[in-house]
């Protein structure tokens, strides 16, 4: 591993050390002036994202808002939408929109229907422990005569 100054970066669980590759360009609208990335465990470079966001900041602020938007894109990307004449990125961008629209409806659907379906599993269970209360009520009933007519009876 080259030198750098590692750090460890938790990815769904797992953690990964990393060391310190150095730094990338500035972000143009950006308050943070250096990008870092890493040295993952197979040697691939790791982008991860300096933006001056703190815990207690809000999206409600634009300025937070753009920070985050001017770190999303991994260097590569950035650079290759840089590069885009005015056109081709317009185009682009006219379909990307376009896309995310379709997306969202189609998530809303399919948000919809996974309610459903936990309402639907829901009730089913309300039923299920009401049915298995009914029949715990019966089967209680039945040990009571089963018992007095053993007591009659001996």
């Amino acid at each position: 591993m080259s030198k750098g100054k590692e750090k460890e970066l938790v990815v769904s669980g797992k953690k990964n050390k990393l060391v310190k590759k150095g730094s990338t360009p500035t972000i143009q609208g950006s308050s943070v002036k250096i990008v870092e990335s890493f040295e993952g465990p197979e040697g691939e470079e790791v982008y991860v994202p300096n933006w001056g966001v703190k815990v207690g900041d809000s999206f409600k602020d634009p300025a937070v808002y753009a920070e985050v938007l001017a770190h999303f894109a991994p260097p590569g990307v950035r650079s290759a939408i840089s590069e885009m004449e005015a056109d081709h990125f317009i185009s682009r961008l006219m379909l990307s929109s376009c896309n995310l629209q379709a997306l969202l409806a189609e998530g809303v659907t399919h948000f919809t229907k996974g309610m459903q379906e936990y309402e639907d599993a829901s009730k089913k269970k309300d039923k299920m422990k009401a049915s298995m209360a009914a029949t715990k009520k019966e089967i209680d009933g039945f040990s009571e005569k089963e018992l007095s007519l053993g007591k009659k009876g001996g």
